[in-house]
């Protein structure tokens, strides 16, 4: 709690109320008809709580800061003026009716936003469209080299496949190809893969095979 001294100049002082063993020193209320006012300080236009808002009591000269939820108590008596203010926000002023009665009341702040959000806005270093059009008019974009592409020939395809370490991901899909062909055709006529390049080149290596064999048992044979 803090009490406001008014200054000549305008200027507020706030200054820190005595305490004496933790509790502040608090004038009676049924003597003096003070009420204690609480409540809420709010966003006006979503209703959102404004955590830390200045609460100042402008007929009493005292002051309090709302808490983190927003929630503030401050002394006053029928007839006070109240006046809240937050950054962003304009001050906002509530009087304490003539019919308030009890030791608490209610009373609930709302704000209005001072800061107006306007819509982004470009800027372009040129003044206007026909400017543009002419930059963009006489604008060369720079020129990448385009690196000559050339074809192996057939000896250098045979070299790069002898020196170059086969690739892993192609043996295991042939390693997975094969064990399913294997599982597929199980105790039962193994199926023909026309479209199967492996098959084909498996089939080609066997004809070789079989035509090295044919010829060297002509050789092998008299002559009679």
């Amino acid at each position: 709690m803090y009490s406001v001294r008014w200054c000549r100049g305008g200027g507020v002082f706030l200054v820190m109320a005595s305490v004496v063993g933790g509790l502040p020193l608090f004038v009676d209320a049924q003597s003096s008809g003070l009420i204690q006012v609480a409540g809420l300080v709010r966003d006006s236009t979503d209703g959102s709580l404004l955590p830390y808002a200045y609460c100042i009591n402008v007929s009493q000269g005292i002051a309090t800061i709302a808490r983190l939820d927003a929630y503030y108590a401050l002394p006053a008596r029928a007839g006070d003026t109240l006046l809240f203010s937050y950054l962003g926000y304009k001050p906002a002023y509530y009087v304490v009716p003539e019919g308030a009665g009890g030791s608490l009341y209610r009373l609930d702040a709302y704000l209005k936003p001072d800061t107006i959000v306007l819509p982004p806005v470009t800027i372009y270093p040129w003044r206007t469209p026909e400017e543009f059009r002419q930059a963009f008019l006489q604008w060369k974009p720079p020129l990448t080299e385009v690196p000559q592409t050339f074809a192996l020939t057939q000896e250098q395809l045979q070299i790069l496949r002898r020196e170059s370490a086969p690739d892993p991901q192609a043996i295991y899909n042939w390693e997975v190809r094969e064990q399913y062909a294997q599982f597929y055709a199980y105790r039962q006529f193994p199926s023909i893969n026309v479209l199967n390049p492996f098959a084909w080149a498996r089939w080609f290596q066997l004809l070789r095979a079989s035509r090295g064999r044919k010829a060297k048992g002509r050789q092998a044979l008299p002559n009679w």
